[in-house]
């Protein structure tokens, strides 16, 4: 069969207006062999002639190339930077007649060109055209007025660029608009990467209004109100000719901020009324950090603690130049909001903290919520037509509302699970129209604290084991690397995907080898036996914890509440989460590893080993899947990575 080549021509030549321009041409082919098979990381050699008027005239240049295609079978040269064979690349005068490009290539990487292919040159280089031009063709003196028309729709495409001697863009316009690159490098000048400072020679500091680094971003208000426009220290307005008030978006003054944001939905932007995201080239929504609407304020705050400065994700602190910790009034972290009250008799009308009516007054007919450093007092009134309550609302994976807490003036309503931790007391009568949970607590070798519960006459953990040391105090070996994992033949853990971040939520993964020691549950407790788990399906199944009456579809009152991927089928845990675990045994879709040492299933299987063997390389195990009813018991290989659960009392084999 001939060969065949794919040849992709493209040519990029920059230069200014009095600069030499670049001596060469990009220059790219997909190079494929007999087999019509793509030639990837192989070398090949290539002879490229210029043609001038046909694409059988006078060869005015000829060079060679030696390549190496990349893993797509595409080879990249630059013409005029090869080995020259007949005449020069400068002295092509592009400005006159037609030019054809003459290929030539042996796939081998030899010199037995075999692939031959001639196209003309449709539009020559600009700037190697503007290079022979004559002197009256050429940009030079002062101009009264440049104009640049743009002729494209993509707006990733720049209509016009000021380049830096290294290639880099500093200044481009967009059709959407205009972007400055600032270096973050250390070669900054007095007024950092980018400034806007007072109009004049002068570029002194007190001049800079507007001053843009790498890590930072200054305003400069002056505090002299007579020295201010009609529109206070700094404006945002409407993109238009007009200034008037109406349309200022964002007011700056030396004692105020100001941010009208539009009722109008339909005149808003994807990103809503306002949003700060973070700084680079894209404006996806993980990026954002604050967004304000007419109807609702979200601030996310970065979950890696590295990232945050020393006031925490998000901090309000006192009016002044120092930023110390005593100065807060609220902070927000990821994984707490804490609010500062004074304790001391400077306080006003309100205490500390109040939220309360709408309106001018605050007198105490009208506090809902009052915090002291000594109290809370929450408000729930029984005034006619205005009577108030107090609601705690949950939300499932299918959005729907469940009221979990509801206090009015008379009453108390819980719909949720009501966990007591220590002792409850109760001066009357207790009603139930549930399951009462008992909920304990138990410590493994490592330190950690479970929750437990009791189902039946049995007690069981209800978390998952995080354990690194077996109860006589050796390690249990962490092994990460997946082929070390598949040929184990004695205990270890890991955790999902190798990431601890992973291990508070869903507990570590462990091979059966390390059940089969009877070491891994706390003392006093032990892995449960396939026979266990059977025993433990059966009670749900006759106590009626199936979906329907008397079924052996207790799945979901097994299952926690949150994580799981969500599911059409009606008995899954992943169906309505919200009303799972009416056990407390708070099954999480931890996933499992394989075992080849690969990870799978997270947020949509758990599987709990037994210590019942299943033979030489099997062991049973039980577990719970998203779209599945019932408790699966299964065997698999004993190499493989389950969740533990253990069950109060000594294994007795």
């Amino acid at each position: 069969m001939k060969r065949t080549i794919t040849l992709l021509f493209a040519a990029f030549m920059a230069a200014s207006v009095i600069a030499q321009a670049p001596q060469k041409m990009s220059y790219q082919a997909v190079i494929r062999n007999t087999s019509n098979q793509l030639v990837v990381n192989h070398s090949v050699g290539m002879r490229i002639s210029i043609l001038k008027e046909t694409a059988t005239g006078t060869v005015v240049y000829t060079e060679t190339h030696t390549v190496t295609s990349n893993g797509s079978g595409i080879v990249t040269v630059e013409i005029g930077a090869g080995t020259p064979v007949t005449g020069t690349f400068a002295a092509i005068d592009w400005s006159t007649g037609k030019y054809f490009v003459k290929t030539e290539t042996d796939p081998e990487g030899g010199t037995s060109y075999s692939v031959t292919g001639t196209s003309q040159l449709l539009s020559v280089p600009y700037a190697l055209r503007a290079d022979k031009a004559t002197s009256a063709e050429k940009i030079t003196g002062s101009l009264n007025k440049l104009e640049v028309a743009g002729q494209t729709d993509n707006y990733e495409e720049a209509l016009f660029e000021v380049k830096n001697k290294t290639g880099q863009t500093v200044f481009a316009v967009y059709n959407e608009g205009v972007r400055i690159f600032v270096d973050n490098g250390s070669a900054k000048g007095a007024k950092g990467g980018f400034a806007i400072g007072g109009f004049g020679s002068s570029k002194a500091d007190p001049q800079n209004y507007f001053v843009v680094n790498p890590d930072s971003i200054r305003a400069y208000v002056n505090a002299d109100p007579a020295a201010k426009g009609a529109k206070g220290g700094f404006a945002i307005g409407g993109f238009g000719s007009s200034k008037t008030a109406t349309q200022d978006y964002l007011v700056i003054h030396p004692d105020s901020i100001r941010m009208y944001v539009n009722a109008d939905a339909t005149v808003k932007g994807a990103k809503g009324g306002f949003a700060i995201g973070g700084f680079g080239s894209s404006k996806a929504a993980p990026q954002e950090y604050l967004i304000i609407n007419p109807d609702s304020i979200r601030m996310y705050v970065d979950t890696y603690d590295a990232a945050k400065g020393a006031k925490g994700g998000f901090a309000i602190g006192g009016f002044g130049s120092s930023k110390s910790l005593p100065e807060e009034y609220l902070r927000v972290t990821r994984d707490s909001t804490r609010v500062y009250l004074n304790n001391n008799n400077s306080k006003g009308k309100k205490g500390g903290f109040a939220v309360g009516g709408f309106g001018g007054a605050k007198g105490s007919e009208t506090d809902y919520l009052f915090l002291n450093s000594d109290s809370t007092r929450f408000y729930v009134r029984n005034q006619g037509d205005f009577s108030s309550s107090f609601d705690i609302i949950g939300y499932g994976a299918d959005q729907l509302r469940k009221s979990l807490f509801q206090a009015d003036p008379d009453t108390v309503n819980i719909q949720g699970v009501l966990n007591v931790q220590n002792n409850l007391v109760v001066a009357g009568n207790v009603e139930t129209q549930g399951a009462v949970v008992q909920v304990g607590s138990l410590s493994d070798a490592s330190g950690n604290t479970y929750k437990t519960v009791k189902i039946g006459i049995d007690e069981w953990m209800a978390e998952n084991l995080k354990t690194t040391k077996y109860n006589d105090g050796s390690d249990i070996p962490n092994v990460t690397d997946n082929t070390a994992w598949g040929l184990l033949s004695s205990g270890a853990y890991s955790e999902y995907n190798n990431d601890p971040l992973l291990v508070n939520t869903y507990g570590r993964l462990y091979n059966w080898h390390a059940v089969n020691t009877n070491l891994l549950c706390p003392t006093g407790w032990h892995v449960p036996t396939d026979t266990e788990w059977a025993n433990l399906s059966m009670y749900l199944t006759n106590n009626n914890y199936g979906y329907f009456a008397g079924s052996p579809e207790i799945a979901k009152s097994m299952a926690s509440t949150t994580l799981w991927a969500a599911t059409p089928v009606l008995p899954g845990p992943g169906n309505a989460p919200e009303t799972n675990n009416t056990t407390g045994f708070n099954g999480l879709p931890a996933g499992q590893r394989n075992f080849d040492g690969t990870f799978t299933g997270l947020t949509q299987l758990t599987m709990w080993w037994s210590i019942s063997s299943g033979g030489s390389f099997d062991a049973f195990s039980s577990g719970l899947v998203f779209d599945q009813g019932m408790l699966m018991t299964v065997t698999n290989q004993q190499v493989s990575g389950f969740s533990i659960r253990c069950m109060k009392g000594e294994y007795n084999p």
